[in-house]
């Protein structure tokens, strides 16, 4: 298949195996949980590129090793993974049928103080950066803090320093004030993205972004990518067609050319869903113990859309864009054409 035969798939923030089954996650490194039959799903999947999180906040070597053995399982592949440093890799993935793997953080804690690690990071191919995890950082306030103090000093001095390197900002998981915070020390040349979140205006929950939050963004014509999780219907299971209305609100309020997807989902067969019940229970009960889960993580409601099948959830998607009456070329820019444009204004082609 030529690369425009092959549907443009970009996940703005996706795993290709399975972020709710501890067996995977526990696996003794990134590397190990990247098995072969995961590789292979992801590639049948139709997946062209996706913003892998290489560290949710840990120390700084293990970071550095994370990002190493990533690129040890990158490269014995057999061309199925392509590190992303350039839009132009996202290309040739998409022309030789591999899967882009763009190196990412869910939290930037392990920056510390030193800001020449964010060269370092950019040396080593890191090309996303998320600024808090869902609580209080250095740099400023999670989704779940209870005093939302916004960005501090350093978080906006680590904001220059990431426009300086060209990297992607990525507000996912930040309050409320950090947001705006950004917003308003951002400029045109650089705008922020928010690569996976829902609408608070359709499902009130601290995860998803009010229509401020989302304004702000477009306004400086940043990316918003819209999530396959239970935070988009609260106190239920959701649908695809639930992502969709949070999909389609998110363009009535940015517009159609800046809304993208970020599933916060794996791309591996789910298995027995007895298993995955209890792997999802016991994992909300955790992150509860640890002061991490959002309201709308509920161990009793199931994190997969009805009649989820993670190797095909984005044909899943598109099938309900075109249910919702999205058109061809709609459905194009929001399963990747929006963030490869985005991608490119940050990094370059």
């Amino acid at each position: 298949m030529t690369s425009t035969d092959r549907p443009l798939v970009i996940d703005s923030l996706g795993f290709l195996e399975n972020p709710f089954d501890p067996t995977q996650m526990r696996a003794n490194g990134i590397g190990a949980r990247l098995s072969s039959d995961t590789i292979d799903s992801a590639v049948r999947s139709g997946l062209v590129a996706t913003n892998l999180t290489v560290s949710a906040g840990e120390d700084y070597d293990s970071t550095v090793a994370a990002i190493a053995e990533l690129d040890d399982t990158v490269a014995a592949s057999g061309g199925r993974l392509r590190k992303v440093l350039s839009v132009a890799d996202i290309d040739a993935a998409r022309a030789e049928g591999s899967v882009g793997i763009i190196y990412g953080f869910q939290n930037a804690a392990m920056v510390g103080e030193d800001l020449s690690r964010v060269s370092t990071f950019h040396s080593l191919g890191v090309r996303v950066i998320q600024l808090t995890y869902n609580l209080q950082n250095q740099f400023g306030s999670g989704s779940l803090v209870a005093e939302d103090t916004g960005l501090t000093d350093l978080g906006a001095q680590l904001l220059d320093t990431l426009n300086e390197q060209k990297l992607i900002v990525d507000l996912s998981h930040g309050s409320y004030h950090l947001t705006m915070d950004v917003a308003r020390a951002s400029t045109s040349e650089r705008p922020p993205s928010i690569t996976h979140t829902g609408c608070a205006a359709l499902s009130a929950t601290p995860r998803n972004k009010t229509d401020e939050e989302l304004r702000a963004i477009a306004d400086l014509g940043g990316y918003v990518g819209i999530y396959t999780m239970p935070f988009l219907a609260i106190g239920k299971a959701y649908s695809f067609a639930d992502q969709v209305a949070h999909i389609s609100h998110a363009i009535d309020i940015c517009g159609e050319d800046l809304v993208g997807i970020g599933t916060d989902q794996g791309l591996c067969d789910l298995g027995d869903m007895e298993i995955v019940r209890k792997n999802y229970h016991d994992q909300v009960l955790e992150r509860r113990a640890a002061g991490i889960s959002a309201p709308g993580e509920d161990p009793a409601i199931l994190p997969y859309p009805d009649g989820f099948s993670a190797p095909d959830k984005y044909r899943q998607l598109e099938q309900a864009m075109r249910d919702a009456g999205f058109s061809a070329s709609r459905i194009e820019k929001v399963m990747g054409g929006n963030f490869r444009r985005y991608a490119a204004g940050i990094w370059g082609e």
